[in-house]
């Protein structure tokens, strides 16, 4: 998402439909408090500079992995 002039935003979701996790949401270990939680299966991760991006990159990676191992 690129609306924001100062920050880019990486949402995470999981899709138009919905899925039959859809009333437990999706569970997320973020002890870096990388993510804003917007619902219970959607939230994103902002980024301010390609600096900030590279600081929390392991953070990053952690979190889209265990994304994609709950899809």
């Amino acid at each position: 998402m690129i609306r924001s002039t100062d920050s880019v935003q990486v949402v995470f979701h999981v899709g138009a439909k919905v899925r039959d996790n859809s009333t437990r949401g999706v569970t997320i270990a973020d002890p870096s408090a990388l993510l804003e939680w917007h619902e219970k299966e959607r939230c994103s991760a902002r980024f301010y500079s390609l600096s900030d991006l590279k600081a929390k990159e392991a953070a990053l990676r952690a979190i889209v992995t265990q994304w994609i191992e709950q899809m």
